[in-house]
């Protein structure tokens, strides 16, 4: 420690100018940010489970398989918008593959969606929703501090968070979803799904489909594992 005092804005900018690794999340209905830093970096674990044995630390995990987990240790850890300064300096860090995030042209999108038509109509599934990323010059990289600090104003329920993983990207965003909560010998997680008007309570059939599609399969996930309450 410095002994002098620093913002978070402040500190963010510093990590991201020495490309020291770090998250900055606000969990839901909190109103203190929490930050933590490893000089290391972000490294690679084979299975996410190796991580649940009490080590405090941030996941990364890509929707790709052929995309290892990322783990961040929870070396150092800060509260609040105002602290210590750390005195953070550059260090090595650990080895990370590239992440590359491919955009299907016109044509490649409209012909996966011919296959998921074909693929309702005989029946392989009910629903599918075709994702793809969409490109939007970003001018520098300092702006996703304010877009942070925005996102907790904005969506003071959810979990918001600001990964930055040098030589991998940085990401941030706000979601509602609980993925898991361990307590003892309990896991609790929830199912979100559907889309309604902000505002209004009132579910269609479409919103309960959907929502009882992720109940499934989140059941089938668990039951391998022991017993469920639902």
């Amino acid at each position: 420690m410095n002994g002098g005092l620093i913002t978070l804005k402040a500190l963010q900018q510093q990590l991201l100018g020495t490309q020291t690794a770090f998250v900055s999340y606000r969990l839901p209905d909190k109103s203190d940010p929490e930050t933590i830093i490893s000089a290391g970096g972000f490294y690679i674990i084979p299975r996410i489970r190796e991580v649940f044995n009490g080590k405090p630390g941030f996941i990364m995990a890509p929707f790709l398989k052929s995309q290892p987990p990322l783990f961040l240790d929870a070396e150092l850890t800060l509260r609040g918008a105002q602290f210590p300064d750390p005195g953070i300096r550059r260090h090595e860090v650990f080895a990370i593959p590239e992440c590359t995030i491919a955009v299907p042209d016109k044509e490649n999108y409209i012909e996966k969606l011919r296959q998921v038509i074909t693929g309702i109509g005989s029946g392989i599934a009910d629903k599918v929703v075709i994702s793809r990323p969409i490109e939007i010059p970003f001018r520098e990289v300092q702006l996703s501090i304010p877009l942070f600090e925005q996102l907790c104003l904005d969506y003071p329920s959810a979990f918001v968070y600001l990964a930055w993983i040098p030589g991998y990207g940085l990401w941030t965003g706000a979601s509602p979803e609980l993925l898991l909560r361990v307590e003892n010998d309990t896991v609790t997680t929830m199912a979100l799904a559907g889309t309604r008007d902000a505002g209004s309570l009132a579910w269609t059939n479409k919103e309960m489909d959907e929502h009882e599609w992720v109940c499934r399969h989140i059941e089938e996930k668990l039951a391998v594992s022991g017993s469920i309450e639902i």
